[in-house]
């Protein structure tokens, strides 16, 4: 019996998820028990006068975490659905020979640009790396925190990213140095 129930709970650890892990208003209003920590803070330009428009800037910020025992759920990157849309998979999230994600955080426009960086555990190597990802018309080569920092700080404005940090931004390294780039 005991081996039986050692090949299960290898299997069932092992188990990868299929799809992308899906960020949307959902997983926002009632979170996921695949998540340890979860924070998300976002700004609709206009909002603060109840007047926002269709075409309103928007900047959002996300910090995740995964539980220990969810890791393999986050294999295949991320998602993000909005309202009365698919759920557009962002391939550039995706996870890699045997990475596990320890961290996710991220600042996205939501519609043309993503700014995020991966904290990845590679158990084969024994190591933790950084994986940072810019995109908007194109992926960009980000090689450190400063250079994602900037590539942030390119997509946004200093009044939007104020408005954002009066409504409770993480103290991350990621959004300390966004910050300093801002002279607010």
């Amino acid at each position: 019996m005991k081996a039986g129930l050692s090949v299960l709970s290898v299997l069932v650890v092992a188990s990868v998820s299929a799809a992308p892990f899906v960020l949307d208003a959902d997983l926002l209003r009632r979170g996921s028990e695949k998540l340890a920590v979860l924070h998300h803070v976002g700004y609709l330009e206009g909002e603060e006068r109840a007047a926002t428009r269709a075409d309103s800037r928007r900047l959002r910020f996300v910090l995740l975490v995964p539980r220990l025992h969810h890791l393999s759920e986050f294999e295949e990157g991320f998602s993000s659905h909005h309202v009365g849309g698919t759920a557009k998979h962002h391939a550039f999230t995706k996870l890699t020979g045997g990475e596990r994600l320890l961290e996710l955080v991220g600042f996205s426009d939501c519609k043309t640009w993503h700014a995020a960086l991966l904290r990845v555990w590679n158990a084969a190597a024994g190591v933790v790396a950084n994986r940072f990802l810019a995109r908007d018309t194109k992926d960009h080569l980000v090689g450190d925190l400063a250079g994602l920092a900037s590539f942030v700080h390119d997509h946004v404005l200093g009044a939007d990213f104020a408005e954002l940090a009066k409504k409770g931004l993480a103290a991350h390294e990621l959004v300390l140095r966004v910050r300093a780039l801002f002279p607010l």
